[in-house]
């Protein structure tokens, strides 16, 4: 036999050859203490824009409207009582736009703000939210705007409100300054 004769030199090389690979096999066992967090590496490349995400935005439509007293004429503004329903007069401007629809009342909003001095005698603008009030010092009562919304059309109303012991001027002789208005209509979305 041809392998029992290799010189001695050969046969302690196989032996150690096959004790380092054995000690090799095991080195998973062996733990020693963790070392210190290495230096943050160079940033990557930048990854692939992601998907389209879904219809997320929504179109607000905005109208600025100016109205002045001749646009007013006598109405009615239908108010909520202890008792059910009353109606009270107003001065009504009826705005008729086609995209206040079904859907937008009942799923999406329709906002109105009028342009009011900042403070008293400032020509500084801010816009307030509707419905707005105003008291008038010199009457002690109050000039109120409101507004209505229904399919096709959103009505700007106009009444005064007496406090218990004043007597304000008739509704259909008051001169309603010019106002301007904004109708913020919020889709659906």
């Amino acid at each position: 036999m041809p392998g029992r004769h290799l010189p001695r030199a050969s046969r302690m090389a196989m032996a150690l050859l096959l004790a380092l690979s054995t000690a090799a096999c095991d080195l998973d066992s062996l733990t020693g203490p963790e070392g210190p967090q290495g230096p943050e590496g160079p940033a990557g490349p930048a990854g692939p824009p992601g998907a389209q995400g879904q219809g997320g935005g929504t179109s607000l439509i905005s109208r600025t409207l100016t109205i002045n007293n001749a646009s007013y004429v006598p109405g009615y503004s239908t108010v909520l009582t202890s008792t059910g329903q009353a109606q009270r007069p107003a001065r009504v401007v009826t705005v008729t736009d086609a995209r206040i629809t079904q859907q937008v009342i009942e799923a999406g909003a329709i906002l109105m703000f009028m342009q009011v001095p900042e403070q008293i005698l400032s020509t500084n603008v801010q816009w307030a939210p509707l419905p707005y009030r105003n008291y008038m010092v010199l009457g002690r009562y109050y000039w109120n705007w409101t507004y209505d919304i229904r399919p096709g059309q959103l009505r700007i109303l106009f009444f005064i409100d007496a406090l218990a012991d004043s007597t304000p001027p008739a509704l259909n002789s008051v001169t309603i300054p010019t106002q301007t208005f904004r109708m913020v209509i919020i889709p659906p979305g």
